[in-house]
This record gives structure tokens, sequence and C-alpha cells, in this order.
């Protein structure tokens, strides 16, 4: 089988003289073996035309190169990932054709799974077979984790409400050119999102509609009342290509809108950030309180963690497994803390600890930017960085859980090189293949990870 990679989520594939469209599946063959492939072959992808025209697109085998699963089907020319088409109201009403479709089919809406939805070179509009998808978000958890999913998706909405939230994040980002949650992930993300906790949309773009602000608003702010479902959706589309989203002003009228938008108060962020700041610094207080003479509540450590619980409380292994490899990459040794039992990890959170630190201290006298993440400064090619800093964090992060309950981390972590004796050259960042064991305990509030076994 001649294989050609069109992107992470589509490949070209040859069978003797037939060509098919191939979709990784994200598991091996091993793994593919509890799948209904019957059923999963008899749940139709389809392609959905500008003007709401669908067609079916059928698997027609299962095929396994290099330890990779494939769904192959008819080939229907290159596919573009979901991300990079530029999103337009053409964009919007295409996308709105295929989820009424999905809808009318009683296929759950979930929001935004970027690998579920391609475009072709025409226009058209390539939906996954739903119970491939789902199957595969079910049983490839790494590869169900698109490293877009936090950007779109709600974490407690579903239904209308799920894809509602995500086409607000879409037109938000295609309005400002900025994430509506400042670019955070994990938990904090979540944290932001279920408080709604956004900028002054103004602020960002001052030529925006009021009709549009409150409609975002609705949607992505904190009081969600009557959140505008599809038929919502077919409006605003129609608003978009007939008027446009933004009111025609003057650069002197839209300087002042953005000058008294910014004017504003920010207090949901403040509260947000104070909040924080005392989930991880206030047992800095405490103890200050303990020094100056507060005598005889010697436990005030224990007490102050009991009154806080862990940001993993109610989460299952894997979810912990998650939020810890999440915390390394942000920096958060809290929330390290909060993932591990007593005694476990140190050396993590004392390396993750002096590397924020010693940033900072940089930054402060240096006067340097942010430590480059990882992710990005690998997406954007690896562009030079100022001497003496370097990227940092997680990259290709897959978690598997083991049949023991235990779970294997694969991951690259890339931070500070230590200069090479005798060579004149600082040496180029570099990121070091990391394999560790995760195992588990039931802590007194939540699941903690009790043993990290490594190779590296």
């Amino acid at each position: 089988m001649n294989i050609q990679t069109i992107h992470p989520h589509a490949w070209r594939c040859q069978i003797h003289d037939t060509h098919y469209l191939g979709l990784p599946i994200g598991v091996t063959g091993r793994g593919f073996a509890s799948a209904d492939t019957v059923a999963i072959r008899q749940s139709n992808g389809i392609l959905v035309s500008p003007d709401g025209t669908r067609e079916n697109w059928g698997i027609e085998k299962f095929a396994e190169h290099d330890a990779q699963m494939l769904a192959l089907g008819p080939w229907i020319g290159t596919l573009h990932p979901f991300e990079s088409q530029e999103f337009n109201a053409q964009a919007l009403r295409t996308l709105l054709h295929a989820l009424q479709y999905l809808k009318e089919q009683n296929w759950p809406l979930g929001g935004l799974y970027v690998p579920s939805f391609q475009w072709c070179d025409d226009g058209r509009l390539f939906v996954l077979p739903p119970l491939l998808g789902a199957w595969v978000r079910d049983h490839a958890p790494d590869h169900a984790n698109h490293k877009d999913w936090d950007l779109w998706n709600h974490p407690d909405l579903r239904g209308e409400e799920a894809w509602s939230f995500s086409l607000a994040c879409l037109v938000w980002q295609v309005l400002t050119q900025t994430d509506p949650f400042q670019d955070e992930r994990g938990e904090e993300r979540r944290e932001r999102i279920r408080q709604g906790v956004l900028p002054s949309l103004p602020s960002l773009q001052p030529r925006v509609s009021h009709h549009t602000e409150e409609f975002l608003l609705s949607i992505l702010g904190k009081e969600k009342k009557n959140i505008p479902q599809l038929g919502d959706w077919e409006q605003l589309a129609k608003h978009w290509q007939e008027n446009n989203l933004l009111d025609s002003l003057t650069e002197e009228e839209a300087e002042e809108r953005r000058i008294a938008a910014q004017d504003k108060v920010g207090h949901q962020e403040k509260i947000l950030q104070s909040g924080r700041w005392l989930r991880k610094s206030g047992w800095k207080i405490i103890l200050a309180l303990s020094i100056l003479g507060v005598t005889g509540l010697f436990a005030w450590g224990p007490i102050t963690n009991a009154l806080r619980p862990p940001i993993t409380q109610g989460m299952a292994p894997f979810e912990v497994a998650q939020t810890f490899y999440e915390a390394i990459d942000r920096l958060n040794s809290q929330a390290m803390d909060d993932c591990l039992a007593r005694h476990v990890g140190e050396d993590d959170q004392r390396h993750v600890d002096m590397i924020y630190v010693t940033h900072k201290v940089r930054q402060g006298y240096e006067r340097i930017g942010e430590l480059p993440r990882a992710e990005d400064w690998l997406a954007a090619g690896k562009p030079e960085l100022p001497e003496g800093v370097w990227p940092w964090g997680i990259v290709n992060l897959s978690l598997t859980e083991q049949p023991d309950g235990s779970i294997e981390a694969l991951y690259e972590l890339w931070g500070p090189v230590e200069p090479v004796e005798g060579q004149s050259e600082p040496p180029a960042p570099r990121g070091v293949q990391r394999r560790d064991v995760l195992r588990f305990k039931q802590g007194r509030q939540s699941w903690e990870i009790s043993e990290i076994l490594r190779e590296q």
C-alpha cells in the first residue's frame, strides 16, 4: 500500500490501481479488534456543499500501516484541516447545514471535534462517519484530545448548546484574531469558561456591532440564559453575509469606542485572579500569621489544604494524569502537588519551581519576554530565540491506560540545555524523550499519583 500524508488526520492511500482516502484511527490493530466494524462501516460520512446538498461517503475497508489502523473510503480529493480554513459567513452556513443533518439523524452533538470536520478544495465540508468519530474518541484518548479541543469546547455543555459555544469561539477569533479565554489550557481554562471571564470585545474589535456583541456574550459570558440554538445561528450567518458583523465607523469613532471599552474595570478578571492567588499563595499568609504569634494552631498547613479541595477532586486517574502533565507544561507546581501523593514527584516539582523562579528573576533584570511554550515554538518553525532563552514544555504527549490500572505516558520534555565545556556556540534547544508509568491510589479527597517509574 502506497501512503501519502495529506495532514495528520487524512492520508491518500493507493492499493493496486485504486486511490482511497485514509483516515487514521489512532489505535493499533490489537486495540481496534474490539471495534464493531460492521456498525462503523454502516455509519456513513457526508460531504456537504455550500448550498446544503449532501452526498454520502462510506468506509469500504480497514487496513493497517506501520501499526496504525486506517479507515479507507473513496478518494474525494485533497482535504484541509478544519482550523486552517479561513472561517467566514459561507463556511458557517455550510457547517450549519452539516449540523442540522446530524441533528435530524439523532447523532449526538458535542461540539467541534476538529478531526471530524475537514474542508475539500471545492468548498465542500467532509464530516467523518459519526460512529467512527465516537469510537475513536472513546478508545484513543490521545488521538481524540486534539490539541485544539480546549479552544472550541465547553467542559459542561452538550447538544446544540455545546455547538453554539464552539461557533461563538470561532466567530470571536475571526473578529479579534484572539482567543476569548486568553489561550489558557487545562483546569485554568475550564475555570475561566465556567465563570465567563472575557475581555471586552469592543476593546479588541471596536467596530463589532452591538447585536453581534450581545449574541456572543449570551453564549460565552457569565450569564448563560437562553443560549442560542442552531436556528439562531442561521440568522447570524444571514446577517453576516448581508450586512457583515461590523459597524461602519471612522478611525476616530472606532478609537473612541475602543478606549471607552478599555476603561471598563475588569471586575470578573480581578476576582478570578484573586481566587487563583489565594489557592497558590494563601499558605504564605497563614505561615506569616503563625510566625507573628498565632500559637496553638500548629496544624495550619493541613487545615488549609483541607479547606481548599484539590483541583483533581472528582477526576478519574486518566484525568489526573492529564492534569499533572498540563501543570508541568504550564510551570504550575501547585497543580502538580494536587495530583501527587506525599513525597512523590518532588524532583519534578523542584525542577518546575527552579525554571519558573529563574525565568521570573531574569525577566526582572533583563526585561526578557515570557518563556516560549515548546509546542508553539515548534509549530512556528523553531524561530531564533534570544541568547539564554529556551522553549519549555511537553510535546507529543500520549497517555495509555494499562491493564493493571497504571497509565503509560510518552512525551518529549523541552527545557534549558547545559552548555558543553569548550564549545563556542550555545547548544541548540532539544527535547528529551521520556516514558513514565504512573501508578495511583485513592487519597482522602481524590485519586493521587502514588508512584512514577521513568525511562529517558
